[in-house]
């Protein structure tokens, strides 16, 4: 017989509900990361989650009232859909210890649900509205904030309690919720467009895609096709869609190869270069070394993060250039450009004086300012990068299959000088004659 009175706590259940949904490959990922929090001999005996949760909570890593470090483990698993639990489960908690009094749960600085939860308006979008979701798709799938949106939608009765299920158990992860939907939005009736560009402006703090949605149907009636999705970021550059053509940008200026070498002045003390300097890998080196083996003006380890860094030896600070490496024999690199001042001990992309494409197993995105934009494509074997300086572009592609990987668009207040971090393997610079078609 069961313990008089014997409950389960609402924090136990959630960790019992996260465990239940976490796959193989979630578990892979978070032994690795707690590699310098358990011993590997009681990792290698934990086969699940709750055995994972047990240990945690036993160590005081998870700890109920603080979830920051179970929602830092899941969203490297990029499992979006578990981080909006837990996000329910702050809310629930809020509203439990608050006990309104009309026991409804009204999420901050939005409107109280209507109807329970049922949706306010039905039916059909307008093909205007539809047409400009679906030529905003891919950004709205790879970008949205999902888990800040649906509460909004639920909240003024776009979704009901039973959609908004379905889409959180969609994939697993925050693009399969988004392309769940993208796909309920057009049959929640028209005002599910209007709804939508105000819950990423109040709900996620995307300004820019609202701005987009809403500068495309602005200009619906003069167009065939709205225009191209530009991320904008309030602090500075603006980032569009890695779909956005440079045909236009290259209209009125003529291409360069960008022909030059890996400068072997700037180069991490972990980076060895080839004897003429077109090739770059990293070899750790064990044994002590002094600070004067690293000259002034290289990249040098912090303490918990390398920085395998170089630079190459000349810049460009106008017109438009074209470059390519080969990158078929490293997984986990950085490519990019950087201001010949960029922090030596942040990672390329981590500081607003640094752009890159980022690639490893956990990570494939645009990269500025310690912001990422990710991407879901296949690994390239070659990467091109474009550049127009007076522009203010940067393009990223995957030369063998012909198509854009990333573009940011900013603006260049300094000399760009050509910029990569290799982990593992090796990078060579590619010798070009033309730059492809495609661009």
């Amino acid at each position: 017989m069961a313990a008089a009175g014997f409950r389960v706590s609402p924090f136990r259940k959630l960790l019992n509900k996260i465990a239940d949904n976490l796959t193989d490959r979630d578990m892979t990922t978070l032994k690795f990361l707690c590699e310098d929090k358990i011993p590997k001999a009681i990792l290698s005996g934990i086969s699940d989650g709750k055995a994972m949760f047990a240990e945690l909570l036993s160590r005081r890593v998870i700890l109920d009232g603080d979830l920051t470090a179970l929602e830092d483990l899941l969203q490297e698993c990029n499992r979006e859909d578990l981080v909006y639990l837990l996000e329910k489960f702050r809310e629930e908690t809020v509203d439990r210890r608050q006990a309104p009094s009309n026991g409804e749960h009204q999420a901050a600085g939005m409107a109280p649900r209507r109807g329970g939860g049922t949706a306010a308006v039905v039916g059909s979008m307008s093909e205007l509205h539809r047409s400009i979701l679906r030529d905003h798709r891919a950004t709205l799938v790879s970008d949205m904030h999902t888990r800040h949106v649906l509460p909004y939608l639920l909240a003024t009765g776009i979704l009901t309690d039973r959609l908004e299920a379905e889409i959180i158990n969609t994939g697993g992860s925050r693009q399969a919720m988004n392309e769940a939907l993208l796909q309920v939005l057009p049959t929640r009736g028209d005002q599910a467009f209007r709804e939508l560009c105000t819950a990423l402006r109040t709900g996620s703090q995307q300004n820019y895609l609202a701005d987009a949605l809403e500068q495309a149907e602005n200009s619906a009636q003069g167009l065939d096709r709205p225009q191209p999705l530009v991320m904008t970021d309030s602090e500075g550059p603006a980032y569009p869609h890695a779909d956005f053509s440079l045909q236009d940008a290259n209209s009125n200026n003529t291409t360069s190869i960008l022909v030059f070498k890996f400068n072997p002045n700037t180069a991490h003390r972990d980076v060895r270069l080839s004897h003429d300097n077109n090739a770059v890998y990293r070899e750790t080196i064990k044994n002590e070394r002094t600070e004067t083996a690293c000259g002034r003006d290289q990249f040098v380890d912090t303490r918990f993060l390398p920085n395998p860094t170089v630079l190459g030896d000349v810049s460009v600070s106008s017109s438009v250039y074209y470059w390519e490496v080969n990158v078929r024999s490293s997984l986990t690199y950085r490519i990019g450009v950087a201001y010949k001042n960029v922090p030596r001990h942040l990672c390329l992309g981590d500081s607003n004086a640094s752009w890159c494409l980022v690639h490893s197993l956990m990570e494939c995105s645009g990269r500025h300012n310690g912001k990422s934009f990710p991407m879901n494509r296949p690994s390239p074997e070659r990467v091109g990068v474009l550049l127009d300086f007076g522009g203010g572009r940067l393009s990223f592609c995957d030369v063998e299959r012909r198509r854009i990987l990333h573009t940011f668009l900013a603006h260049f207040s300094q000399p760009l000088y050509p910029a990569f971090s290799v982990w593992d393997g090796e990078l060579s610079l590619v010798s070009v004659s033309e730059v492809p078609m495609f661009l």
